[in-house]
Parts: C-alpha cells; structure tokens; sequence
C-alpha cells in the first residue's frame, strides 16, 4: 500500500514537472481576445497619445514608397515624423503608406477584394519566424487574437506566413499595438520583411 502511495506521489511530482517545462516553453508574450475586430477597430480600441504620435520618428525603409498618393524616396519618409503612417505592399510590389486608417482600409477594399477563398478551417494561421526564409523561432498565432509584448522576441521578426482565409496580419513597431504599422493581407509570404525586418514589439491576427 505504502509503495502504491510512493508511486502515485512521484508520479504526480512528475506531472507537475512535465506541466511547468511546456508552459515555460510557450513564447513569452501576452494575448488579447480581438474577435471580428477591424484595423479601425484595433486603433480605436487601443489609441495613440497626441504625445507619443509627436515622438515617432521614421528610419529610412530602404525602398521608395507612395505616401497617400505621392512618391518618396527612402530616406524623405522623415518629413513624416511625428505622424503615424500605416503600410502595406501592393500586389505589384509597390509599398504604400496612409497618414489615415480611413484611406488604408479604403486602398485595401480597392487592390485585395477578392472571392472568397475556399478556407480549411484547420490550416487558418499566421505564421511568424525570426530569420528570412521562415528559419529561427516561430511563432504560431490564430485570428481573432493580438500580442501585446513580444518579449525577448520583440525587434527580431524577419519572416512571415499568413494563410488565405485570414483577414490580415498587422505588424506593429511599439508595444500594445501602438506606432507604425504593417498591414499584411491574408494569403500573403514574406520571405523577408521589406521596409519592417526586425522591427515588430507586437502585432495582431484580423479574422
């Protein structure tokens, strides 16, 4: 009975320990519910201070891109500090910028309406890695949801999946989905992150 007793003890022991290396081997970061949230939605839900808009000041992209409508070079994008800007690439390969979610959202009902895609609902992902070419850590994240602090993966991001059938994937510079934005549309790879490698501290998973 005694040895029955010792058995169960250790085998609970044992439990426990297998329970606390899994949950220290998910990544360290915090999730937020976003359920049929839109990227006006998200920026309504969590705003920018007019202090820390006033502070933002833009790094060169390293490509040209098209500013509501008006052509810059790489390193002109800091006439825009101390405004938002919002991003996203064309299907051509042009990036496009937006001082306004408005005109985002009305530039991406215009280039990705598309049919609905035939969706396996158990594939629906974003997927997220640390190096080009989908190598380093990844990162697996369902729609409907935001990461608010990457942690000791924040500023490291340089690759990503998002499968067809999701909305976006919305990568942000700052912390709790603040700053400048990358907006990446469903059924969208990057093999590299162009003009945002390395510079995501949290980010958000659109249905």
């Amino acid at each position: 009975m005694l040895n029955k007793m010792l058995v169960s003890f250790i085998l609970a022991l044992l439990l426990i320990f297998l329970n606390l290396v899994v949950l220290s081997a998910q990544p360290d970061v915090a999730t937020l519910a976003i359920n049929g949230m839109t990227i006006s939605d998200l920026e309504n839900e969590f705003p920018m201070s007019k202090e820390s808009e006033a502070a933002i000041a833009h790094k060169p992209l390293g490509v040209t891109v098209i500013i509501d409508g008006a052509k810059y070079e790489s390193d002109e994008i800091q006439i825009f500090n101390g405004q938002r800007l919002r991003y996203v690439f064309d299907n051509n390969g042009l990036l496009h910028g937006f001082t306004s979610v408005k005109d985002l959202e009305e530039f991406i009902a215009v280039k990705f309406s598309q049919a609905e895609p035939e969706i396996v609902l158990d594939s629906l992902y974003a997927n997220f890695w640390e190096h080009m070419g989908y190598e380093g850590w990844n990162l697996t994240v369902s729609p409907g949801l935001a990461i608010g602090d990457l942690g000791s993966k924040n500023d490291e991001m340089s690759s990503t999946r998002v499968d067809s059938g999701i909305t976006a994937a919305v990568l942000f510079e700052d912390e709790d989905l603040q700053g400048d934005y990358f907006y990446i549309p469903g059924g969208t790879n990057y093999y590299l992150l162009i003009a945002f490698n390395d510079l995501t501290s949290s980010l958000a998973v659109l249905e």
